[in-house]
């Protein structure tokens, strides 16, 4: 007689039966506009105010699409780390100065 404590029978395994298989669908929400319909205007022409001309181009609203998706943002941002980490510090121009300058660069075109 074996007496054997703290075993448990294991029950038997279950059939694999082959069942349709189940689709499933999710959704994001509405989509959420970046810039408003007027907005548009903004690209028109060049304004002078006397001393320089605005770009038509809002900074607004580039500012907003730089993060309205991660696949926006994300080669940005990679390409300023990139570039800030192959800088070397300068008594004028520190690493982080550098990096907002090139992070303001990449989004505007200017800095």
């Amino acid at each position: 007689m074996s007496n054997k404590k703290g075993k448990t029978p294991q029950p038997a395994a279950k059939k694999m039966t082959a069942s349709a298989p189940k689709m499933e669908a999710f959704t994001f929400g509405e989509p959420a506009p970046v810039l408003d319909r007027r907005d548009i205007l903004d690209y028109v022409e060049c304004i002078s105010n006397g001393r320089w001309y605005e770009p038509p181009v809002s900074f607004t609203g580039l500012a907003k699409s730089l993060r309205a998706a991660v696949h926006h943002s994300s080669p940005i941002y990679v390409k300023r780390n990139i570039l800030a980490s192959t800088f070397i510090p300068h008594p004028w121009l520190s690493q982080q100065d550098f990096s907002r300058f090139v992070l303001d660069f990449l989004v505007f075109g200017n800095a």
